[in-house]
């Protein structure tokens, strides 16, 4: 499906879960959104009505990340229709027809970080940082976490205190909003993220939204 860019309209949308909805801090026990996650979503709508969305996250590339706190990235397609994100809070960026915009973010999430570091330059980050080669501004602020077990540990205490890009960090700020009115922004109860349709990058296992 190819919908023209003449009279389309675009949509930038930021997509929380949160390890622990409504909580200010992250932890990172079992709880039942894991560590939590962020993910953003790309929509073009045509004068016709019709549309084709993307919804994409960032990822590790292994399962040592909390291990190692460092490795190679992926991205993943967010909406897959098997198994599709579930978020707890979204804000939704109404761009009108700036196509020069919404290509900034597209272009910025085609070629991702190639490593991912677990606390500086996640899903959170590139997220933030995709709104921000749009030029669009996200609510955000850094939050402290602490990672216990180091090995080697220092001694004592057996753990360290860091600042880190975390999904509470971008979900507080935007409940705080939410709460003043800004209806931009809507919280859920895990509720599925749309499903990705249009054109398949096959390179990326992503979609293309032409401009």
């Amino acid at each position: 499906m190819r919908i023209f860019r003449l009279g389309a309209n675009y949509k930038i949308i930021v997509y929380v879960q949160e390890a622990n909805p409504g909580d200010a801090d992250d932890h990172f026990e079992a709880f039942g959104n894991g560590v939590g996650h962020a993910a953003i979503g790309l929509t073009k709508i045509g004068s016709n009505g019709q549309s084709v969305i993307q919804v994409v996250g960032f990822y590790p590339e292994g399962a040592n990340i909390f291990k190692e706190f460092s490795g190679p990235s992926k991205l993943v397609d967010n909406g897959n229709l098997s198994k599709p994100l579930q978020y707890t809070v979204k804000m939704e960026l109404n761009i009108g027809n700036d196509g020069n915009k919404f290509r900034q973010v597209r272009d910025y999430i085609k070629i991702p970080p190639a490593s991912y570091p677990a606390f500086d330059n996640n899903c959170v980050k590139f997220v933030k940082d995709a709104c921000a080669a749009g030029g669009i501004t996200v609510p955000f602020e850094m939050k402290s976490v602490v990672i216990l077990n180091i090995s080697p540990s220092p001694a004592p205490p057996d753990y360290v205190v860091i600042d880190a890009y975390t999904p509470a960090g971008l979900a507080g700020p935007m409940r705080q909003l939410m709460s003043a009115g800004d209806t931009r922004i809507s919280r859920a109860n895990n509720q599925s993220v749309p499903n990705s349709h249009g054109p398949l990058l096959k390179k990326e296992k992503i979609y293309e939204i032409s401009m």
